[in-house]
């Protein structure tokens, strides 16, 4: 059979079941009207039976919440299927201590990635952004993790009570980096992070160059 244009009705596409549904499809009721042709979608079946996220979630992955707020959800703009990065900073304790600021021990403070490229499957009760209104506030975001990587975001919350931050990806950047940043005040790299000297070149009117 043809199959449609990837990005002809994203939208619609969003919305429709998929293979992982088959099953859904074939004992939910209708509670709408389809004509022969129609694409199948969601709004079409019976809600009372909608068998939540758990046909989203890949074998060997798991669901796992985080809290959020406007500043840590980049203003709500996330969505499900997004790719984001939680970030973190920590406070090692006064067994960590690295340097001193006026004969005073100043204790080790880092921000660092705590996990990258992470896909977001559902933000609040809502895991199909079509249904979402834009902007629409929420308090937590659920994302597709290992069970690892669960591990680290709970030992990171419990532990070191960290508030853990989303930065948003581009859907094509799905690169992972083996050498992760670490910045805090005692950090080499404090001061030049955003201070470096723009490369671009300024012609002044009636240049020649």
């Amino acid at each position: 059979s043809d199959l449609l244009p990837s990005g002809l009705f994203p939208d619609v596409l969003e919305e429709a079941p998929d293979q992982n549904f088959v099953d859904y499809i074939e004992v939910t009721p209708l509670r709408a009207r389809v004509a022969a042709g129609d694409i199948l979608l969601f709004r079409h079946f019976d809600s009372s039976v909608d068998p939540g996220v758990l046909p989203s979630i890949p074998a060997g992955k798991k669901a796992i919440s985080i809290e959020v707020d406007q500043a840590s959800a980049v203003s709500y703009f996330i969505q499900p299927k997004d790719l984001v990065d939680v970030m973190g900073t920590f406070y090692a304790g006064d067994d960590a201590q690295n340097s001193t600021e006026g004969g005073l021990p100043v204790p080790k403070v880092s921000t660092r990635p705590i996990l990258q490229a992470v896909e977001v499957l559902a933000v609040g009760s809502e895991y199909r952004a079509s249904e979402r209104q834009k902007m629409e506030p929420y308090g937590s975001v659920t994302l597709l993790v290992s069970i690892d990587e669960a591990a680290k975001l709970i030992f990171a919350r419990d532990y070191y009570n960290v508030k853990l931050t989303l930065i948003l990806r581009s859907k094509d950047d799905t690169d992972v980096s083996s050498q992760l940043p670490e910045v805090g005040i005692s950090t080499s790299n404090f001061d030049e992070i955003g201070n470096q000297p723009s490369r671009n070149v300024i012609i002044k009117a009636g240049s020649k160059e």
